[in-house]
């Protein structure tokens, strides 16, 4: 089974390959580590019968860096036999949409996750299908036909070659 998991600090959306997904709603009255606690544990309740093979987890380490890498210490702990490949939301929208524009995508998601008969309660639960659609098209690829190849250096390009250091006439003690 291939678990997909879009994180959040409030909400947590996550979806299957066997078709189940949905949101883990926390509140914010109670402490972020609680609620990093409480999402990880109610994702293992409802997979525990089959654990996944993969977690496909979207890489958000922006601005909420902290958060996300206890959300992702605490799925680890939980799933500890499972193998996880961080994604970023940029990489799997732009090659399942061909669009990284954020109002487009999500607009896109939804029809994407209606066209698939899903049911979807929150946008983090659209966004998990997202993902997990993505690796279904593009997660054996190693490189997306049609993405932008980066341009490799000439070896002799790389580095500029040694100076000679320079003299400070106004330091005492430097080289000339």
């Amino acid at each position: 089974m291939i678990l997909s998991i879009d994180p959040g600090i409030a909400n947590l959306g996550w979806a299957t390959d066997t078709g189940l997904g949905g949101t883990q709603i926390t509140t914010p009255d109670i402490s972020l580590n609680r609620r990093i606690c409480d999402m990880s544990y109610g994702l293992y309740q409802l997979v525990q019968h089959t654990p996944p093979g993969l977690v496909l987890v979207e890489d958000t380490f922006g601005p909420l860096v902290k958060p996300t890498t206890m959300l992702l210490g605490g799925l680890m702990a939980v799933f500890k036999e499972s193998k996880f490949l961080l994604v970023s939301p940029g990489k799997w929208i732009r090659d399942l949409f061909g669009s990284g524009h954020r109002g487009e995508y999500k607009k896109l998601t939804r029809e994407l996750v209606t066209s698939l008969g899903i049911k979807y309660n929150t946008q983090h639960h659209a966004d998990a299908v997202g993902l997990l659609e993505w690796y279904k098209k593009y997660g054996h690829i190693k490189k997306v036909p049609g993405a932008k190849r980066k341009a490799k250096r000439k070896p002799g390009l790389r580095a500029s070659p040694a100076k000679a250091p320079r003299s400070n006439p106004r330091r005492p003690g430097t080289r000339r």
